[in-house]
């Protein structure tokens, strides 16, 4: 079998091609332990977790003896899916596709001009624009921008006789 990585949630299937005399018997194991119910020469795991990345081999054996394959190492990732509300943007280091379990991730929100930072939504709460999270799961975080107010037209200076109104206008 060969190893691979996995995203939470897909399915990943190890294949071992065996020859000998008689019947094959398969026995799947993991981290060591036999998995019950796999005794065929392949294994599907479905919707894979974090509890199932390990070591996989397989015994393959006949009336001859047995012989054990060699490893395979599964990695089941996380997902980080990134969001913006308003005028901004979001940096993540380290940027990857997908991550380890308990890699840690920093996201630092940066507002676009004539905006501020709200705060973070989702798998990140707070206001402080620099956030770090710890992939346990697939998360989803959202920036949150609100547009500051801008004077479009200011108001000018007026000279008027005394005792008359003047009025000043300002367009936003």
């Amino acid at each position: 079998p060969s190893g691979q990585t996995i995203i939470a949630g897909n399915d990943a299937t190890f294949n071992v091609t065996a020859s000998g005399t008689t019947l094959l018997a398969y026995q799947w194991k993991h981290n060591g332990q036999e998995i019950a119910g796999a005794t065929a020469s392949s294994y599907t795991i479905s919707n894979g977790t974090a509890s199932d990345a390990g070591i996989y081999t397989v015994m393959v054996s006949n009336e001859a003896g047995s012989v054990a394959s060699n490893e395979a190492v599964l990695a089941v990732h996380y997902v980080l899916t990134t969001a913006v509300t308003g005028s901004g943007s979001i940096s993540v280091e380290p940027a990857q596709e997908s991550y380890p379990p308990g890699t840690q991730v920093t996201l630092t929100a940066t507002p676009g001009a004539g905006a501020q930072f709200t705060g973070w939504s989702g798998e990140a709460t707070g206001v402080d624009s620099k956030t770090t999270l710890v992939m346990d799961t697939d998360k989803t975080v959202t920036a949150g921008f609100k547009t500051l107010a801008t004077i479009t037209a200011q108001p000018s200076g007026q000279t008027i006789i005394a005792g008359n109104d003047a009025t000043f206008n300002v367009t936003a």
